[in-house]
């Protein structure tokens, strides 16, 4: 062979760099494509985007509502426990057409809140995740009660293990 010859065969085993190139070329090209069309909300959720506002009826909305105050609730926890007392106070979210409804039937909410704290064990306290569970139970209670559209949410404002 000649030296002519095993140059063009080391040439022609070689791999080419191009489509490397372009590979990564189109792949730099599409991922900061896909992140401005996640980031700016036009894929995934248009109405989430992060640069919406909130809408006139939204704020209408945000101002439509009351909040009842719930009076502190003491229970007392088993004697074995390291805790012997839960202090709980809370607020209802209702919507300000229903507000005089609920303030009336507010002793049987108590009742009701009163009811299920009692009946928690002392074990129920050490879950992580007590605040979330206490308030989803307690919110479909009191919508039992007072109506589902009456009562929009419960707001735990104080949860003092002593």
């Amino acid at each position: 062979m000649t030296d002519i010859e095993t140059e063009k065969m080391e040439d022609s085993t070689a791999p080419s760099k191009w489509p490397l190139i372009v590979a990564l070329t189109l792949g730099i090209i599409g991922a900061s494509m896909g992140f401005f069309a996640s980031y700016s909300g036009k894929v995934l959720n248009p109405s989430a985007s992060p640069h919406t506002k909130l809408l006139p009826a939204e704020m209408s909305a945000v101002n439509e509502v009351a909040f009842l105050e719930i009076p502190s609730i003491l229970v007392s926890l088993d004697p074995a426990s390291s805790n012997k007392h839960l202090s709980f106070k809370s607020q209802l979210e209702v919507p300000l057409r229903f507000q005089t409804d609920v303030a009336h039937i507010l002793p049987r909410v108590i009742d009701v809140i009163n009811s299920y704290l009692r009946a928690l064990e002392t074990k129920d306290f050490e879950s992580p995740e007590i605040l979330m569970r206490l308030r989803s139970q307690l919110l479909r209670r009191i919508q039992v009660i007072a109506g589902k559209e009456r009562v929009n949410n419960l707001l735990i404002m104080e949860f003092v293990l002593n």
